[in-house]
């Protein structure tokens, strides 16, 4: 394969050499504590130096600080999931934060790799490449890329995994080397700009995951008053209509209200798509409350199973929101209760979620319920205030700020935002009773767009198929 050096790759190759110079000159007393610090614990050599595949099939040693059992490449497979014994308690910190990433520089230094590009990888990978594939060695793998930051918790993916290497290739590596391909298509300065700025925020912390956990509620978290009101008020609601009943809490996240709800209920069973938001919530229930990981749209329940049915800011994830309601209507009994919370779509300055899906309205809502044998009433919560006189300057600085992509992607970032506004937050460590103030939710009609409340709220009861529902809000 024979490649011309563009005036585009001299001018990334200037650039990775500056940075990584003034880089390793800044660092050089962080890398001196930290080569102190392995030493320390097992006096073992400082860096590891694993065979890598690089620019158009030429192996070299990649640098990382040491995190694992000295000889460990040959007492284990090349994947490392989270509980891995070989895995140092150094080296877990160093893992957890990144660092040991940092002595790259060194590899970028050498022209072994770049700052930005496809992750280089063992030979063994390299090996099992497509002719297509194989592009990916057509550019200097890097030391971050879109694939980086998506699998920054590969280990937690491979958790329990008994061949991390083949569950690696299966759950991992496709969508690794799609990214990757996506970036050599489309490489260039800005786009290798634009990787610096996203791996730094994540850095910061603004990412501190992928998927569904990182816009999860967690135990905890700073949460502004106005979060942390809307939070009971949901509970509130699903308190009043749960008193004594067998209830399900489909999308329980990490189980801040499943307290709250098991001291009322006769029985309650909980689940989540996300198996890291079950382990949190396994963490503070134990035994309680049985918790089980499943898609909302393919119930593991026998018909009729509960009197209440709650699923609380998650239905806009959903790919079929009418297989979801059907579900529903499936296991839950005669007269049973749906309970449904979300955003207002039609309010002004509304922010969609990161990996939703559609956001229905007021009238989408009551639709698709009746369709599928359920009488709903629609209500609204918390008012939109009144418009003020700096009102359209925050309107602009908010569209500014989504069009660069500067609102945070996760709620530990979007808190941190609002410590900033409001100073010190209140701690959501679950729900309690009088936790907050709520105000009185206000039965509205799907019929005309309401832009007067930013939440929606739907108690739906469930008809039988027999017995058609009358058309109107009951």
């Amino acid at each position: 394969m024979r490649l011309h050096l563009s005036p585009g790759d001299c001018a990334k190759r200037v650039l990775d050499l500056f940075f990584s110079l003034v880089a390793l000159v800044m660092l050089l007393p962080v890398f001196f504590i930290i080569a102190c610090w392995i030493k320390c614990e097992d006096g073992g050599p400082v860096f590891y130096r694993g065979r890598r595949v690089g620019l158009r099939g030429r192996f070299f040693r990649i640098f990382k600080f040491r995190t694992m059992v000295i000889d460990a490449d040959t007492v284990g497979a090349s994947s490392t999931t989270e509980e891995d014994p070989r895995v140092t308690s150094v080296g877990r910190k160093l893992r957890g934060s990144k660092l040991d990433e940092l002595p790259q520089l060194i590899n970028v230094v050498f022209g072994e790799m770049s700052i930005v590009g496809p992750r280089p990888q063992v030979p063994w990978a390299v090996d099992l490449y497509s002719d297509e594939e194989r592009l990916l060695l057509s550019v200097q793998p890097g030391i971050t890329d879109a694939a980086s930051i998506r699998f920054r918790n590969e280990a937690e993916i491979l958790r329990g995994s008994r061949d991390p290497d083949g569950d690696y290739l299966e759950k991992i590596a496709p969508e690794k080397i799609r990214l990757g391909l996506e970036y050599v298509r489309n490489r260039g300065m800005w786009v290798d700009l634009r990787l610096i700025v996203r791996t730094l925020v994540v850095i910061c912390g603004f990412e501190e995951g992928e998927g569904f956990s990182t816009i999860t509620e967690k135990w905890g978290m700073r949460a502004s008053p106005e979060q942390y009101s809307m939070a009971y008020a949901r509970y509130k609601l699903a308190g009043i209509h749960s008193q004594g009943k067998r209830v399900l809490e489909a999308g329980c996240g990490v189980g801040m209200g499943l307290g709250y709800l098991a001291s009322r209920v006769r029985r309650i069973v909980a689940g989540d798509y996300t198996a890291s938001n079950l382990q949190l919530a396994k963490a503070h229930h134990g035994t309680k409350v049985p918790l089980v990981q499943f898609d909302a749209q393919r119930m593991p329940f026998k018909d009729g199973s509960f009197d209440t049915v709650i699923f609380f800011e998650a239905l806009y994830y959903l790919k079929s929101q009418e297989q979801f309601v059907a579900e529903c209507h499936r296991v839950l009994d005669e007269e049973g209760i749906l309970l449904l919370s979300l955003p207002n779509r039609n309010r002004s300055g509304f922010i969609s979620s990161p990996y939703s899906t559609t956001y229905p309205s007021a009238l989408e809502l009551n639709l698709v319920l009746r369709a599928q044998w359920f009488e709903p009433r629609v209500l609204g919560g918390y008012p939109v205030s009144g418009k003020g006189i700096l009102d359209p300057l925050k309107s602009l600085m908010r569209t500014i700020a989504l069009s660069l992509g500067l609102v945070p992607k996760t709620l530990s970032g979007r808190a941190l935002v609002k410590r900033l506004i409001h100073g010190k937050l209140p701690v959501l460590n679950g729900i309690r009773d009088g936790m907050a103030e709520s105000p009185e939710l206000v039965l509205i009609s799907p019929d005309v767009p309401s832009e007067r409340f930013k939440n929606l709220y739907v108690v739906a009861t469930r008809r039988s198929t027999s017995v058609p529902s009358n058309i109107g809000l009951s």
